[in-house]
């Protein structure tokens, strides 16, 4: 006797036919099941909000394309039906036939390795959806369904009934979707891409799930169970009865920012003769940067192409010298808080060169002893002439400062300038002197 499949599904891709709701709308429901849209790739996906895409001004004005999936994000015993629709609140962005993907369509030409949520390594010529599952020979078999789609540019119907052919204790066949790895947010249910045309101005573009009243209407958005069961007056058949189960669903946003990411970090100040190496760790672990009217914190080592590599001491530094490596985010170019390139800084000069002439002399002294007198008598001083907040007279202070090193509350004073005095007599005669020894 042939099998009745009496349940469907649709999702629905529309610019204004049904309501959008807001990127950040969650819906509760006693029996509620969270699906989510997830960038994946195109742009900068920030590693704790994977519901965000940031796009450059540079990748909009030449048009490019950004890949979502949709997940569930609770687990549920049972999803066997989801009607899914999405929406845009613009109509600047397309949907893109070629970038739609389902399990059964999708298989690579050759096996990949993938590592499963419990860490075990496997390889599958099919990419791992939600719905999915290890056969009892430890092959990774996609979720069997009945599929329709028709895509357009503007819009995507199709349905699906997932089964995964599970056995209850009798060997009867039970058409229930379990999630794949018992994980359901480690895996999309479906994915598919956005166009941004080249020339979309800057701003934020919402990619909404889509809701109405009536959860049986074509075009709603729900999710919903069958828990029905074999009989005996109608054996091998699903008489369909559903247990509707309104989901949370949270949608996505796509951003193009009209200016670059911002961001400042302190330099680091450095002795020519120093030869402890160039480190990432003389930086702060963490980037804050402010883009898109948002605020992103990065690992800063992810924001480098390049890094300095070797030691003060590998260098011939006379005057002071600045090393820089700079930011950039996904290609873009991070400023700072000024509109300059964003950089980790490096500021080198000779321990004792107070007036940063590039000379370690008497005259390093005597400007040291006018320093100390004035911000003894309570006046504003300076070592080069400059604001107490420009990195020119913070590097002075610090190769200024010949026993603490410019750490915090530090004072300059008449030791300093006699230090530095004793250097430059030795240095005169020809000598090489040692900073160590003369402490």
């Amino acid at each position: 006797m042939h099998k009745i499949f009496s349940r469907s599904a649709a999702a629905f891709l529309c610019l204004s036919c049904l309501t959008a709701i807001p990127a950040k709308a969650v819906y509760n429901s006693p029996d509620e099941i969270t699906v989510s849209l997830r960038a994946m790739e195109g742009g900068y996906i920030p590693e704790d909000n994977t519901h965000k895409i940031y796009v450059s001004p540079e990748e909009a004005r030449s048009g490019n394309l950004l890949h979502f999936g949709i997940f569930f994000e609770t687990d549920p015993a049972t999803a066997d039906i989801s009607s899914l629709s999405i929406g845009l609140e613009c109509e600047e962005l397309l949907f893109t036939k070629s970038g739609f993907l389902n399990p059964s369509q999708y298989a690579y030409s050759e096996a990949k390795e993938f590592t499963h949520t419990d860490g075990n390594v496997y390889s599958s010529k099919f990419k791992p959806y939600c719905f999915g599952r290890f056969n009892m020979l430890g092959v990774y078999e996609p979720g069997a369904f009945m599929f329709q789609t028709n895509i357009r540019e503007h819009s995507l119907i199709s349905t699906w009934n997932y089964d995964l052919g599970n056995l209850d204790e009798n060997g009867n066949k039970i058409l229930t979707a379990l999630f794949f790895g018992d994980a359901s947010d480690s895996y999309s249910f479906l994915e598919f891409n956005m166009e941004i045309p080249e020339g979309t101005p800057a701003g934020t573009y919402p990619v909404s799930f889509v809701t109405s009243e009536s959860i049986t209407e074509r075009g709603s958005t729900y999710i919903s169970s069958d828990t029905s069961i074999p009989d005996e007056e109608h054996p091998g058949q699903y008489i369909s009865s559903y247990a509707h189960i309104t989901p949370a669903v949270q949608g996505a946003e796509i951003i193009i920012a009209d200016k670059n990411p911002e961001t400042d970090i302190a330099p680091v100040f450095r002795y020519a003769h120093d030869e402890t190496p160039f480190s990432i760790q003389d930086f702060p672990a963490e980037t804050v940067l402010s883009y898109g009217g948002d605020v992103l914190t990065l690992q800063t080592e992810n924001l480098l192409e390049t890094f300095e590599a070797g030691c003060p001491a590998d260098r011939t530094v006379t005057e002071p010298v600045t090393l820089r490596s700079e930011l950039s985010l996904s290609g873009t170019p991070i400023q700072d808080s000024q509109g300059n390139p964003a950089a980790l800084e490096y500021h080198i000069g000779l321990k004792g060169d107070a007036n940063c002439d590039g000379n370690v002399d008497a005259l390093d002294a005597s400007v040291i002893l006018t320093y100390a007198a004035m911000t003894g008598s309570g006046e504003e001083a300076s070592l080069t002439g400059e604001d107490k907040t420009t990195i020119t007279e913070q590097l002075a202070f610090f190769l200024a400062d010949t026993d603490t090193e410019g750490r915090e509350n530090a004072v300059l004073d008449a030791a300093d300038a006699s230090r530095i005095l004793v250097y430059a007599a030795l240095k005169g005669t020809g000598e090489e002197p040692d900073w160590s020894q003369i402490m």
